[in-house]
């Protein structure tokens, strides 16, 4: 979808991206990938890193979603004309 945009010139492109959020479905088969080969490397050997690593990636996919529902608060907020936003180069 993200092509389309190059021949109209949409002013919504992130829209036409967000198809690629839908790669998200394939984390878990990801992990187990990644647990697997750990396992078979004998570098995972106790089942608390496995879960340390899962909460690990979890927090961090969580806070970059936080991340990014704050920068999209704070860039309507720019948008709207709010002096007080810190991204109104944007």
């Amino acid at each position: 979808f993200e092509y389309a945009t190059i021949i109209w010139e949409h002013d919504k492109t992130n829209y036409f991206l967000m198809n690629r959020a839908l790669r998200m479905f394939y984390l878990p088969s990801y992990l187990s990938d990644i647990s697997r080969i750990l396992e078979e490397k004998d570098l995972l050997r106790n089942i608390c890193v496995d879960r340390a690593w899962k909460l690990f990636f979890a927090m961090a996919i969580a806070g970059h979603w936080c991340g990014c529902g704050f920068f999209f608060v704070a860039r309507d907020q720019a948008l709207k004309g709010n002096p007080m936003t810190w991204p109104q180069d944007i």
